[in-house]
């Protein structure tokens, strides 16, 4: 195999068999992915089993597990290593035991993503190319509204800034500093004179 034969393997479209749909309750698509089992036997097929897939990362929080993992594989022409990261995360379910497999193949499937359009690579870009704000991932608001309001006040100090310092170091000291529209915010402001 050549270079590029190598990489027209790799940019092939996957085929609708390949593909599962997920929808909406009203029937429309929500989004599509290949599925592991799929992958592993693509992984297979083109690296001959030289891959290996390891989770080198897992959280378990209050809302849910996070992951990442690292995919590696043997270019078939240079005979090099090549990784890819795979992250992943899940809200918590009522079984535990289940989840922490499906955060596995979730981390794998993104690693897997990332080596080329046979993979899923170009699957469900609308989704992937949005800006986070797009589909909420604003703050969880509580029955009380208590978060709402937290956020309501700390956007109005936010904004009450004349530069970016100032508004980030006020921010640092709330919890809300990893906030994307909080950092929206203080990259509108001009920098201090």
């Amino acid at each position: 195999m050549t270079t590029e034969e190598y990489v027209a393997l790799l940019n092939r479209e996957p085929t609708p068999e390949m593909i599962i749909e997920v929808k909406k309750t009203d029937g429309t698509l929500d989004y599509k992915f290949i599925p592991k089992s799929i992958l592993q036997k693509e992984l297979i097929s083109i690296y001959g089993g030289s891959d290996q897939w390891e989770i080198i990362r897992d959280t378990v929080g209050k809302e849910g597990l996070w992951g990442t993992g690292v995919l590696s594989v043997k270019h078939p022409v240079t005979g090099e290593w090549i990784r890819k990261t795979g992250m992943g995360a899940l809200r918590h379910e009522k079984n535990m035991k289940l989840n922490y497999p499906s955060l596995e193949a979730q981390c794998f499937k993104n690693a897997c993503k990332k080596l080329g359009v046979w993979f899923g690579q170009t699957l469900n870009l609308d989704i992937d190319d949005l800006e986070p704000e797009a589909f909420g991932m604003e703050p969880k608001i509580d029955s009380d509204h208590t978060i709402s309001a937290q956020w309501e006040a700390i956007k109005e100090k936010l904004e009450s800034f004349d530069n970016a310092a100032d508004a980030g170091d006020f921010l640092r000291t709330t919890s809300f500093q990893h906030y994307l529209p909080a950092k929206k915010i203080i990259s509108s402001k001009p920098l201090k004179k």
